[in-house]
């Protein structure tokens, strides 16, 4: 039997982004009236799929912090067996002020979604005009010492000429830039 070691979740479609380059509504695909998983079939999916191998795990949405549930989520999948690093995928403020309980949570990786430095490129890409919140959620992140990614999609004529800056705002938190 072939192993498996990466799994990625979409735990959530929401999302309050309207980034110019995404699927509507978030990275999932919409599914009119369905509902979201429970943490108890989240837990019991990848305990079952645990046994083919799966040892990565990367929690995406849309936006999984709409769900209040993640750091409960990530310290329920580390209890099974085989798993060994959890990674979230978000582009929410709202991680700066949980932080404590994602590093408690025993969070491997976050991994932020940021395509400018500057307000009003921010703005034109998601439709949010509260950079200052997600790069103060950035520092407060690393300050807690989680190990962090930087996700950069680079379009051409809009956010091309922030590589080099970008590059240098990775640098100063010791994180990895995609």
């Amino acid at each position: 039997m072939n192993k498996i070691p990466y799994l990625r979740i979409c735990v959530t479609e929401n999302c309050g982004y309207k980034c110019s380059y995404c699927r509507p509504g978030g990275e999932a695909c919409r599914i009119s009236g369905k509902k979201e998983m429970s943490l108890r079939q989240i837990h019991d999916l990848v305990k079952t799929l645990s046994a083919y191998g799966i040892s990565n795990l990367k929690i995406t949405g849309g936006e999984p912090l709409t769900r209040n549930d993640i750091p409960k989520m990530i310290e329920s999948l580390f209890t099974i067996k085989g798993i060994e690093r959890i990674e979230l995928v978000t582009r929410s403020h709202r991680s700066g002020k949980i932080a404590k309980q994602l590093k408690d949570s025993g969070l491997s990786c976050l991994n932020f979604s940021l395509d400018s430095l500057d307000p009003l490129t921010f703005y034109k890409v998601t439709g949010n005009d509260r950079l200052d919140l997600l790069l103060n959620a950035i520092k407060r992140c690393a300050n807690f010492g989680i190990k962090l990614k930087l996700n950069m999609v680079v379009m051409k004529g809009i956010n091309d000429h922030e590589i080099l800056q970008m590059i240098e705002y990775a640098g100063r938190y010791g994180a990895i830039l995609k």
